[in-house]
């Protein structure tokens, strides 16, 4: 069955109206009292993009990263590390990954650990060549010893000009014949940025070497941008992307450890957020979020929409590998305040099912810009979302010693991070509240639900997707150059 858009934003009103107010049974133990405890306390000017993970080997072992900006007003940085060995009560600073000063800027980074407990980092990378030339590309790093140390980078990929952007990594923790891969994905331009495909590549012997790039022809309209890659148990791969100026969330998914990718399916409408929002002259766009259950077959998707002209994150879940999908419900547990904008959520599955969502929240001083960070936790499967819990102690500033993107509008960053291990879920996100952009770490503990029962979603929840045939060789998406470095 098909839907019209129209049928679609009725379904969700009704959808959202219905289901934003329910509460799980498990909420999150508090946030409020949870310190914020500053990771980075190096020279640089700013820190934003930052990104966390837990080493399942090691208990305690937390690995970061973030970009780290040497100049604010010609939007200067490089990636740089932090690792914590006491569950996030401390932090040390690595400085820049090693060789980074031989790229022009190194950028957008992920990190991960293997099953090991082998920490990676992944970013983009942008070399400078005689005569003004220039090559840009995807690199991996990786550490041996929980992230204290980092050897040389390794190509994942690379090609002429400024072709690459938005990278993303996942590594398969399962136990299963795809344990150990390691999943990459982001969006390639081409035609001087006017054209974009996702690209995708994998490592089967630990980032030693990667396999042939796939390229996902792009839609017929509308530009890729933003792939967040995730692995389920058993080796399923899924790509999950904004599809910008044609206004959807999409997936695209494998199910042989991504050896090979079926057609890509429509995750849900969304209404692009404006490039900045009322009161803000920072940047913002509709990053999706996505994470896949660790023990089961659920998939989940999490953005922020600007229907009705407030910012607004939802989410959505998929049993069924990506191809059908439950319409979105709001993740704050139905807290409707006029002006409390809401964007760059990140999504993380516990061992227990609980799904979590982090997000920039500005509840408390709308009017004045501040901003803070706000956790939710749905211990039913994403049926439903509890009340979103405070997360920051104290709000803040993104003016504050603000990098310029352009020159009409500051950089906070495009997304944040938010890990989950064992009864303790971690946001990683960067403020202001020391007068400049430093990067900050929450350890909030949460009772993990004994036995998650997924609620059976009714019948008006589903969302019937008809699967979205690969462009035609040769036939590419087209809209404005939109490079989000």
């Amino acid at each position: 069955m098909r839907f019209t858009v129209a049928m679609l934003l009725v379904a969700s009103f009704c959808c959202v109206s219905l289901l934003g107010g329910a509460t799980s049974p498990e909420a999150i133990a508090g946030t409020q009292s949870t310190p914020n405890v500053r990771v980075s306390h190096d020279t640089y000017l700013a820190h934003s993009e930052p990104y966390v993970a837990v080493n399942p080997k090691q208990r305690g072992n937390l690995l970061g990263a973030s970009k780290l900006f040497t100049d604010l007003a010609k939007y200067r940085f490089h990636i740089g590390t932090y690792v914590s060995f006491d569950g996030g009560s401390s932090w040390h600073d690595n400085g820049l990954l090693p060789g980074s000063q031989a790229f022009l800027i190194t950028s957008d980074p992920t990190v991960a650990f293997n099953a090991n407990g082998v920490g990676y980092v992944l970013a983009l990378g942008i070399r400078a060549l005689p005569n003004h030339a220039t090559r840009s590309g995807v690199y991996i790093w990786r550490s041996f010893d929980g992230g204290r140390s980092f050897g040389r980078a390794i190509t994942v990929f690379e090609d002429a000009g400024f072709a690459n952007d938005k990278p993303w990594l996942t590594v398969d923790t399962s136990d299963g014949p795809t344990l150990g891969n390691i999943y990459v994905a982001w969006v390639h331009l081409f035609d001087r940025g006017r054209h974009a495909k996702i690209a995708f590549s994998r490592s089967v012997d630990g980032a030693t070497s990667f396999s042939p790039v796939q390229m996902f022809n792009a839609p017929k309209s509308g530009f890729p941008s933003g792939p967040i890659v995730t692995v389920a148990p058993g080796g399923q791969v899924h790509i999950v992307y904004i599809v910008l100026d044609r206004s959807s969330i999409d997936v695209v998914g494998s199910v042989d450890g991504g050896a090979h990718f079926g057609s890509s399916h429509l995750v849900s409408p969304v209404k692009e957020l404006p490039e900045q929002l009322p009161h803000a002259n920072f940047r913002v766009f509709s990053l999706p979020a996505a994470a896949a259950s660790p023990t089961g077959s659920a998939l989940y998707a999490a953005w922020a929409d600007y229907g009705g002209h407030i910012a607004r994150v939802l989410a959505s879940r998929s049993q069924d590998g990506g191809q059908t999908w439950t319409l979105p419900v709001r993740v704050d547990g139905g807290q409707m305040v006029r002006h409390d904008d809401q964007f760059e959520p990140q999504l993380a599955v516990g061992s227990d099912g609980s799904v979590f969502v982090s997000y920039f929240s500005r509840l408390h001083n709308a009017a004045n810009g501040l901003i803070d960070v706000y956790l939710a936790r749905s211990a039913d499967g994403g049926v439903s979302f509890s009340p979103s819990q405070r997360v920051t102690n104290v709000s803040w500033n993104p003016a504050l010693g603000a990098p310029h993107a352009t020159a009409q509008e500051t950089f906070i960053g495009d997304y944040q991070g938010l890990a989950v291990g064992p009864g303790v879920i971690y946001p990683f996100w960067n403020d202001t509240r020391s007068g400049k952009q430093e990067i900050y770490s929450a350890a909030v503990p949460y009772a993990p639900v004994p036995s998650l029962a997924v609620t059976p979603t009714p019948v008006m929840h589903v969302l019937a997707t008809a699967s979205r045939a690969a462009t035609p060789t040769g036939t590419t998406g087209t809209a404005k150059a939109t490079i989000h470095r």
